[in-house]
């Protein structure tokens, strides 16, 4: 058996279908005014997997619990053109300014 991190044995995997931002936007015809976005240290990956989606003046708002460690999703919320307005703990709230 292999150990998690946590130094537990992992008894079931999993697979995951993963995919970017904009191409699951695209496959839904979907264009969001608010995202959710809650990854478990992977945030900056995700914000950058998308160009289209983050930039689409329909989005309003992104929701993110952001990883203390994690640095850079600052930076690149501001140059979507995003603005802090809220945080809640780990969680923050952007708004599009």
């Amino acid at each position: 058996m292999v150990e998690a991190a946590t130094g537990h044995s992992i008894i079931w995997k999993e697979g995951v279908a993963t995919m970017t931002l904009d191409n699951f936007s695209d496959a839904i015809a979907l264009k969001p005014t608010l995202i959710k976005i809650d990854v478990d240290g992977n945030e900056l990956s995700i914000l950058k997997c998308g160009e289209k989606t983050p930039n689409n003046p329909k989005l309003e708002s992104i929701f993110i619990e952001v990883d203390y460690k994690n640095i850079g999703c600052k930076e690149t919320l501001v140059d979507y053109g995003f603005l802090l307005t809220n945080t809640f703990g780990d969680n923050q709230m952007w708004n599009r300014s």
